[in-house]
């Protein structure tokens, strides 16, 4: 398989002391690719010396097989990236910063093509209004048509939804998928664990400059399912159903909180027999809620045993 994106042992010494140690990844093209992890733990720093604004200690970048030390320029011409926040000049139109830096890029760009972006972010209506009266979530999306302007194998995206509402997180997520779908490979550090888990097809853990986890969100997902879950029933008579020898054969952890709730762990396809089991004795369900593992559930996990490991 050819990769758009490969990292290769990375590393950056400050000092004594390595902020980021033999990182390895790798992104497939058209896929979601997230950075996980804490503010601080070298998310921004990797972008960086993947981008070229900071050097490497050591470790090797290759973008669409093009080493970037011995290629720069190509590898560049291949990249399209947002470190934190773009900035623009507010007085100009959102049309006119497009223009501009199209006219700086090395590859020609077309009128048609700059139409074309700007149709891809819906700016269609507010393209020509000055940047000065866009939102957050409309500089967001400029920053990404100006990314894509040369027509990027890889996007680049460093914390993409800080500061935007629930609405433009949504919009911002939906973008990015009709990218990918059309073929652009997609590298994004956030730590905002349940946006990434709508947004990536797979992840990596960065904890204090190492990378500790790759898995995709499809695997994660199947294994949230097949483990055992957290169920809250809302009964009408939690002592009784407490005590019913099938029903106690079928659960594990069972807690009762009041009179009328039970919170206990069972497997997912044993659920249709405890619905069964109460209800043949008489106890009325009115609401049956499983509690899923969320990617932060799974990030805490994860870094929990990296910590005990080190014990």
């Amino acid at each position: 398989m050819s990769y758009v994106l490969e990292v290769q042992g990375l590393k950056k010494k400050i000092g004594k002391r390595y902020i980021v140690n033999d990182v390895n990844f790798r992104v497939e093209e058209g896929e979601i690719f997230g950075l996980l992890g804490p503010n601080g733990a070298g998310k921004t720093t990797i972008i960086r010396m993947i981008t070229g604004l900071i050097n490497r200690t050591d470790g090797k970048v290759f973008i669409k097989g093009n080493s970037v030390d011995t290629d720069y320029k190509g590898s560049m011409n291949e990249l399209g990236a947002i470190v934190e926040n773009p900035e623009f000049y507010k007085y100009m139109s959102g049309y006119a910063n497009l223009k501009h830096y199209a006219r700086m890029s090395l590859k020609p760009i077309s009128e048609e093509r700059i139409k074309e972006v700007v149709q891809l972010v819906k700016l269609d209506g507010a393209i020509h209004q000055k940047v000065k009266t866009y939102s957050l979530g409309m500089r967001q999306r400029l920053g990404v048509a100006q990314a894509l302007l040369h027509g990027p194998s890889l996007l680049i995206l460093d914390e993409p939804t800080n500061g935007l509402d629930p609405q433009g997180m949504k919009e911002f997520r939906d973008y990015l998928k009709v990218l990918a779908e059309n073929g652009t490979s997609i590298l994004v550090s956030s730590h905002m664990l349940g946006e990434m888990q709508l947004m990536c097809d797979r992840f990596a853990i960065i904890e204090k400059g190492v990378l500790t986890h790759v898995s995709s969100m499809e695997d994660e997902n199947n294994a949230f399912a097949e483990e055992m879950r957290e169920v809250l029933l809302v009964v009408n008579e939690a002592g009784a159903a407490a005590s019913l020898p099938g029903f106690l054969s079928l659960t594990e952890n069972l807690d009762v909180s009041g009179e009328q709730i039970l919170k206990f762990s069972a497997k997912y396809d044993s659920l249709p027999m405890i619905v069964k089991e109460l209800t043949d004795h008489g106890v009325q369900i009115y609401e049956m809620t499983p509690v899923k593992k969320s990617l932060e559930d799974r990030f805490l996990e994860l870094t929990r045993e990296k910590e005990e490991a080190l014990l």
